[in-house]
């Protein structure tokens, strides 16, 4: 049987055994399948539809959601970058999702966000700053150089 790309794409190397709404768990043409489709379907137009509209707090919601299938929430980490604003850092930097490449497509997110805004995290203190600041406003320590 032929899997998808993206399948082995959301194996873990160190996991036994996938949980059960995971790609790798289904196979094509059971109920079990078109259910999980169905709500791959239902995730990417909720997706575009909050692409459009600039809708980060719809995009933050289906990506922090463990329910939601791994395509979907890699799709928002993606998303989220693009349209994220600084308030999106704090819940999706707090977040563990259990996923390597979901985690570094919520790590380059967040750094293009920093970007977008000119900011930074204090290396102290975790608080957002202005990327040209020399001393944290939060702590108050020497930011400078770091």
């Amino acid at each position: 049987m032929l899997f998808d790309a993206w399948d082995l794409l959301f194996k873990t190397p160190n996991s036994k055994a996938e949980p059960e709404n995971s790609d790798l768990a289904l196979r094509a043409g059971g109920p079990k399948d078109q259910v999980f489709q169905g709500k791959i379907k239902k995730g990417f137009s909720i997706l575009a539809g909050a692409y459009v509209s600039k809708d980060s707090v719809t995009v933050v919601r289906l990506l922090l959601d463990a329910t939601e299938p791994q395509r979907v929430r890699l799709k928002a980490a993606e998303m989220i970058g693009d349209i994220g604003e600084l308030e999106a850092i704090d819940p999706i930097r707090s977040a563990r999702f259990g996923n390597e490449i979901i985690q570094k497509k919520v790590d380059e997110s967040v750094k293009k966000i920093h970007e977008r805004y000119f900011t930074r995290e204090c290396p102290f203190c975790a608080e957002i700053i202005k990327k040209r600041a020399k001393i944290c406003k939060h702590c108050g320590k020497d930011v400078a150089g770091k």
